[in-house]
């Protein structure tokens, strides 16, 4: 269906990659977060997608399966506050508390990294609603 709105599919990818390359927030922070985001709404080809991206950039296949599974364990806390407080955000706008946002703030999150994290959670939530209308397309 995109093939037929390729400005559109164009514009969406353009604001994914504008939030990946810009901000304060890692870039491999984000991809974890869309490869997290992913895992949680079962969108096995956006799935499919970031994981192989995480891999090309040397990430081990372990930590992205335990991503996957909501389980990495072995990443900073910082990244597992992100990464949980991401896919709960993408999942349900209402389901972050003021308690997520304090435990965002010691793990020295300031408010532009705060403001770049819902951002970034906007845009894969607009990328899954995307892959998710298509796939009821096919």
């Amino acid at each position: 269906m995109l093939n037929q709105a390729p400005q559109a599919w164009q514009a969406l990818w353009g604001v994914w990659r504008g939030v990946l390359f810009e901000g304060a927030l890692p870039r491999t922070t984000k991809e974890l977060l869309a490869l997290a985001t992913a895992s949680a709404a079962g969108r096995a080809d956006l799935v499919s997608l970031w994981r192989d991206a995480l891999l090309r950039r040397g990430l081990e296949a372990k930590l992205l399966d335990d991503v996957g599974l909501g389980r990495a364990t072995s990443l900073p806390k910082r990244t597992r506050l992100i990464l949980s407080a991401g896919a709960r955000l993408v999942a349900d706008p209402q389901a972050l508390t003021e308690d997520d946002f304090v435990q965002l703030r010691r793990a020295g999150l300031g408010d532009a990294e705060l403001a770049e994290l819902v951002a970034t959670c906007g845009v894969l939530a607009a990328l899954t609603l995307v892959d998710a209308a298509l796939d009821s397309e096919r």
